[in-house]
This record gives structure tokens, sequence and C-alpha cells, in this order.
């Protein structure tokens, strides 16, 4: 059944009424099919055992990384490029070095670049990396990413505005909670805002929402039946955590924090939890910061 699958099948280009000459598919899987997610954890489920560095997976996104402090860590990071190359070339794929870019996470003012290569070719730098939706920057500041997302969220609130008018409030927030609220707050446990600006920047938007939700005359928060920027923030962090402990996440939570000092009153079950120890306001933001 799985070899019919994926033999015998063709193609062809259709563009402006015109179509192209149907030609063979010798490989790949039909976008689209329930068999292609098992097939293709197959196929790529030995290319961690040919990295010795590290290597972060997701469906076709694959990034590696090193911690850089010597000549010898550089190499070890090229040698692992060259190996992801060997390998594509022995599994029918050619890696496109254009679509490969590096980033140097660092704070130095002269940070260290070394040149790496894949195939040949010289990768390029890059300030910011869009990885699984979250744009990562060079010194670990979400501002870019908080501008870019805002910018989303704007275009999509604007579009909910103007083929909403005349709809009731129900359908109005039914709308900023399905298509709006998701990107407003995605992945805030990897990334929560560690600046009150950027944190000012996600409140305009909601407050905008409420304007459409409401007019311009907006209840107060007790009636607006929506938890604030800052609260829901809170309350993704809190949810995150309980997940580590749960063990849903392979993140230890507790790594970082301890036990803290026992009020009178306090329950034995519940025990408070001393904040770990940090040197700047940036660490002590972040839940997933290593000491």
């Amino acid at each position: 059944m799985g070899e019919n699958r994926l033999v015998g099948r063709s193609q062809f280009v259709r563009f402006n009424g015109a179509c192209s000459e149907s030609c063979e598919v010798p490989s790949g899987v039909i976008q689209g099919s329930v068999l292609g997610p098992l097939l293709f954890n197959a196929f790529v489920s030995d290319l961690p055992s040919v990295v010795k560095t590290n290597l972060v997976q997701y469906a076709d996104d694959c990034t590696i990384y090193n911690q850089i402090r010597s000549e010898e860590d550089v190499e070890a990071l090229q040698e692992d490029l060259a190996h992801i190359d060997v390998w594509c070339a022995n599994n029918g794929m050619q890696l496109n070095a254009k679509k490969c870019v590096v980033m140097d996470v660092t704070r130095a003012r002269q940070p260290c670049m070394p040149r790496y290569t894949v195939g040949g070719t010289a990768l390029q730098y890059v300030a910011t990396q869009r990885l699984l939706g979250v744009h990562l920057s060079r010194d670990l500041r979400w501002n870019h990413h908080v501008d870019v997302q805002r910018r989303k969220e704007a275009q999509t609130l604007g579009f909910a505005a103007r083929n909403l008018r005349g709809c009731t409030q129900r359908m109005k927030r039914i709308a900023y909670l399905s298509l709006v609220k998701p990107k407003l707050f995605y992945g805030t446990p990897a990334w929560h805002p560690s600046t009150k600006t950027n944190t000012e920047k996600k409140i305009k938007v909601q407050n905008r929402a409420l304007h459409i939700i409401h007019g311009r005359r907006i209840p107060p928060p007790s009636q607006q039946n929506l938890l604030s920027v800052p609260a829901q923030l809170v309350y993704n962090d809190l949810l995150y955590f309980k997940n580590c402990l749960a063990g849903v996440t392979d993140y230890d939570a507790m790594a970082r924090i301890t036990p803290g000092r026992v009020h009178r009153g306090d329950n034995l079950l519940h025990p408070r939890l001393q904040q770990p120890s940090a040197r700047t306001n940036l660490g002590k933001t972040y839940l997933t910061i290593a000491s």
C-alpha cells in the first residue's frame, strides 16, 4: 500500500490556462497526506546522529548551535555543517546555502564572527532570525519581535473591523479572541516582554480592539470579561510553569527556583517559591534563562 503512494505519480504546471508536459515524480510524498508525516520522520530519523554539537528539529526546520569559546568550537560547528551537507547529498537532496544563515547570540560590542560555509558557500550573518514564529535577536532583546507581531496584529484587527461593521459586540469579541489574541500572546513564555515599552505596545493593540468591540465608551475592566495584558502575561507564565512541573515539557522549571521562607498560615502543600537571583532585570524576567 505504501509503495503505491510513492511510485507511478506524475506532475505538471498550469499557468494562465497553459499546461506543461507531464513528468514523473521519482521522490517525495503527496502533500497533506496522512502517511506523509510518518514517512518524513522516518526519512530524517538518522540526521541527529551525524551532528556532534547541538541540533534542534521541528518538522522541516533544523537548527544547530554551539557555545563558541575557542577555535575548536568553531571547527566543531563547521564540521557539523559539512556532515549535514553530506547527509543531504546521500539522501538525494541539495542544501541551499542561500537559505542558511548564521546568528551570533551575544552582547559583545565587537563579537567574534568566524566564517562558516556550506558546500563552499559562505553563510550570511543576520541580526534577527525567525524561528517557529518567534523573531530572535542577537542581543536577546524582543523589540524587533514585538514590532513585527504588532504590525500583523494591527492588520488582522483592521481586517476584522472592516468586515464586522454593524455586527454585534459578541461577534466582534469572538473575532478578537480567535484572530487577534492568539497572535498577541503567541509564545510569550519564551519571549515575555522584559521592558515596559514592549508591554505598552501590546496594551495599545488590545485597547484598540476594545474600542472596536464596545465603541467609544469602554466599560470598566471588571465588566470587560477580558484579562488585561499584564494579567494575561502572568497567567501564561503560571500556566507554562504548571506544565513544566507536571512534566508536559522537557524544561526543568525548578532548576533555578528554590522554596522560600515559610510564613505563619502558609499551606505546606503549596510552599512559597523564591525568585531566582539575577544580576540584570533581563535575567529576573525570564523563567527559562539558565543560571
